[in-house]
């Protein structure tokens, strides 16, 4: 994957846990670090072309310290993520949107998923 690629995909994933919404009777406060692999489809030039960036599904793996909606994290969990381009992208200009999937677990052998919608610009 080319650094620019590289950089974009942890963009997102760095957005999805700063985006995570709490609801209003809990705080969440969690430092996460992420490990995935994404593929930008067609990849990134000069050449203005529209761009897919996936995971293929909950591909990745999360480690976070903290909790989320106030459960405490228990252990590492899953990250997947898709996005697409706007319009044509190229290396150095481009925006898009797409969603980051979160699932992990928590206090009470309980799963929880977060689903976070992401702006690109």
């Amino acid at each position: 994957m080319r650094s620019s690629a590289r950089r974009a995909a942890l963009a997102a994933a760095t957005l999805a846990v700063l985006a995570v919404p709490a609801p209003s009777t809990a705080s969440a406060a969690a430092s996460c670090s992420f490990e995935f692999v994404a593929t930008v489809s067609p990849g990134l030039s000069m050449t203005p072309t529209p761009v897919t960036i996936t995971t293929g599904g909950p591909t990745g793996k999360i480690t976070c310290n903290g909790d989320v909606y106030g459960k405490t994290i228990t252990g590492p969990g899953t990250f997947g993520t898709d996005a697409t381009s706007d319009g044509p992208a190229t290396c150095a200009n481009g925006s898009g949107s797409g969603e980051a999937q979160l699932a992990l677990p928590t206090a009470g052998g309980r799963e929880t998923r977060v689903a976070v919608r992401f702006r690109i610009k």
